[in-house]
């Protein structure tokens, strides 16, 4: 049985006829947004998406919270964003909305779960994410876990810290390196691996920067490689898998006896 789906290339009858109770939608919404002179300024709109097929790929291998995948088309919206030629940024009040009415269409249409994705973590976004999930957990409409608004507010960032120091006592140099922001050795790292032919050349001479509004990246991109983006692709996907499992876990475990 076929297990993952792109929502826009369904019909209405294929879609009439899934089993959404068992379903898991993804929704991925991020910004463009300014990325230094080495990324597009589409890295978080197309790092959502990225990020989406990823996790619909392990949901699928997993096989604890959900028996089909589908994942809705990249909403190119976000809140906040360092304010630099090309940045496209929206109210936060008008995300939370959007998030809200995607909630409330998929429910009318018989799904009960899904996961919020984002390449995009501003302050602003992450509370627009949580908060409009929140509306719709509390209201009983959806069940719609925010899962980069639990990742990289500070308990999310504290628990990738904490997973982080493990592996650097485990296995020293060869650990990952700590998160260094935005447009940074992580993400760029990502980039390579997720869009090769997006990234400019110019990230391996790029000095290091504390003000991603001053110079449009913070961190060091120069430290950037391909292999280092396999490494965080796998960390990050290991750490939402436990969190998924933990939220949607043991309702699924209730469904499957």
């Amino acid at each position: 049985m076929k297990k993952l789906f792109y929502y826009e290339a369904l019909t209405d009858a294929e879609l009439m006829a899934m089993d959404k109770e068992s379903a898991m939608v993804i929704l991925p919404i991020s910004l463009l947004e300014a990325h230094g002179p080495h990324l597009p300024l589409g890295t978080d709109f197309l790092m959502a998406g990225k990020l989406a097929e990823a996790l619909a790929q392990r949901i699928q291998q997993e096989d604890k919270i959900a028996k089909q995948v589908i994942i809705l088309p990249t909403v190119p919206l976000g809140a906040g964003g360092i304010l630099r030629m090309g940045t496209l940024n929206h109210a936060q009040t008008l995300v939370e909305q959007t998030i809200a009415e995607f909630g409330e269409r998929l429910a009318d249409h018989g799904f009960e779960k899904g996961v919020i994705i984002s390449g995009h973590a501003g302050k602003g976004h992450l509370n627009a994410m949580a908060e409009a999930a929140d509306v719709l957990r509390e209201t009983g409409i959806f069940n719609f876990l925010p899962l980069t608004s639990v990742l990289f507010k500070p308990q999310g960032m504290e628990k990738i810290k904490a997973a982080l120091e493990k592996q650097f006592k485990e296995k020293g140099q060869e650990a990952l390196p700590l998160y260094d922001g935005h447009a940074g050795c992580w993400e760029t790292s990502l980039a390579l691996l997720f869009f090769p032919e997006l990234v400019h050349e110019t990230y391996k001479d790029l000095p290091h920067s504390e003000s991603a509004e001053e110079n449009g990246y913070c961190g060091d991109p120069s430290f950037a490689n391909v292999e280092l983006g396999r490494k965080l692709r796998d960390f990050l996907l290991n750490i939402a898998m436990e969190v998924m499992t933990e939220h949607f876990g043991k309702a699924w475990e209730r469904k499957a006896r």
